[in-house]
């Protein structure tokens, strides 16, 4: 008898030494599950804000008569703004600014004015879950990947709509 009961202890502590194991390590597996959807999160918060951030600033510094419109992208269709940026001096000279989504990010790319522009000399703004934009009556409405990220689409009154309509 006395033959089990010594057998019965070591092999007691041993299964409670893998039970607390086990505990362990789903403990440290799950929390590092956690940080990567926590950072996924942040990230694409991140990318959202600075991607509105940036349209929003190029939307403002460049909010002049005939300059900004809203226009489909030859890439894949989506939408894109399309800055026209001319010299007073020179009006057939200047460049087109477009800022478009692709792959996963926004982008802005230069073309001569009036060209298609080459997508793949493109410079990415920011890692983001898409783009779309609107303009109507004087404003431009968009949304950079931030909608249910960080808030609804973000909307620029164009001052120079609103100037063109009160002459």
């Amino acid at each position: 008898m006395r033959g089990r009961n010594a057998l019965t202890e070591p092999v007691t502590v041993l299964v409670l030494m893998l039970m607390f194991g086990f505990a362990v390590y789903s403990l440290v597996y799950e929390g590092g599950e956690a940080e990567k959807r926590l950072s996924a999160e942040k990230s694409a918060r991140m990318g959202a804000r600075v991607a509105g951030s940036y349209v929003k600033v190029r939307l403002r510094q460049n909010d002049a008569a005939d300059r900004i419109s809203v226009e489909p992208n030859g890439l894949n269709g989506g939408d894109s703004i399309v800055i026209r940026n001319r010299f007073p001096e020179d009006p057939e000279s200047g460049y087109d600014a477009w800022i478009y989504w692709a792959d996963g990010e926004l982008r802005e790319v230069l073309a001569a004015p009036g060209e298609t522009p080459a997508w793949e000399g493109a410079n990415v703004i920011a890692k983001t879950g898409g783009f779309s934009a609107v303009m109507k009556d004087g404003a431009v409405s968009y949304d950079a990947g931030n909608a249910g990220v960080v808030g609804p689409p973000d909307t620029v009154s164009l001052r120079s709509a609103a100037e063109a309509g009160g002459r």
